[in-house]
């Protein structure tokens, strides 16, 4: 019963050194951060530019889709507990 144990706490310990493994890999790089200014671009524009911005969207056509999809799902009642 005692190697069970030792098995658990090898795998506690690689766990452990692998969480801080890819926290010191987190640290490095720079968060991304969406602010106030971002958020009305991509409100105005549909899409926000970092690099290669893509075709804007078409709120008409996604809400014309949602609205399509909620209509044509056959949609079962509830199961009673």
């Amino acid at each position: 019963m005692s190697s069970f144990w030792l098995v658990l706490a090898g795998l506690a310990v690689f766990g452990g050194a692998g969480v801080r493994r890819l926290l010191r890999a987190r640290a490095g790089r720079q968060p991304f951060l969406l602010d106030d200014e971002a958020i009305r671009q991509i409100e105005g524009e549909g899409f926000l530019a970092v690099e290669e911005p893509g075709e804007p969207l078409d709120m008409g056509e996604i809400r014309d889709a949602e609205e399509d999809f909620w209509r044509s799902e056959a949609w079962e009642d509830p199961e009673e507990f």
